[in-house]
């Protein structure tokens, strides 16, 4: 109980069957006014409404669920942590490309023509052009990656 100042869960809660009890253990384990850092898709990406099925964050089976920066955010008051902070700096290019990659690897097209398409859109011009999206995708908290940082404030749900 109470040992770690920090807990850091990059890229974790979306993998998790049970967040409920992972939080519970998460809050047990922190410290008073503990730190919890975390990254995980954000489904009110830009990204998300044009490639569809074929966003990065869905990632189905190896993703149970998904979170919007309100969800996460009631998700953590819920477990009993506060000064909830929320901002978004990775996943750009990177990850657009990797959405990219679900699309074309649904797609019924020669393996040329989806080589092209990668090039052309894995191109330092293209990165490049798209760079502005991203940074406001960023500001505006509609980037695919969400980071969220809150402290441990008070007893978890149901506990004495």
């Amino acid at each position: 109980d109470e040992t770690f100042e920090v807990v850091t869960l990059w890229d974790v809660l979306e993998h998790v069957p049970d967040p409920n009890a992972f939080m519970a253990e998460t809050h047990r384990i922190l410290k008073p006014n503990g730190l919890v850092l975390g990254t995980l898709p954000n489904a009110k990406a830009w990204e998300r409404y044009l490639f569809g099925e074929y966003w990065l964050g869905w990632e189905i089976p190896r993703h149970y669920r998904s979170h919007t920066p309100e969800t996460i955010e009631a998700f953590l008051d819920r477990h009993g942590f506060a000064d909830f902070e929320l901002f978004s700096f990775i996943g750009r290019h990177g990850a657009f490309m990797i959405s990219v990659d679900f699309w074309l690897n649904s797609w019924p097209a020669a393996e040329w023509k989806k080589k092209a398409i990668r090039t052309i859109l894995g191109s330092r011009v293209v990165w490049a052009l798209t760079y502005p999206y991203f940074l406001l995708a960023e500001k505006l908290n509609r980037s695919n990656v969400m980071t969220f940082a809150a402290r441990k404030a008070k007893k978890p749900p149901n506990t004495p």
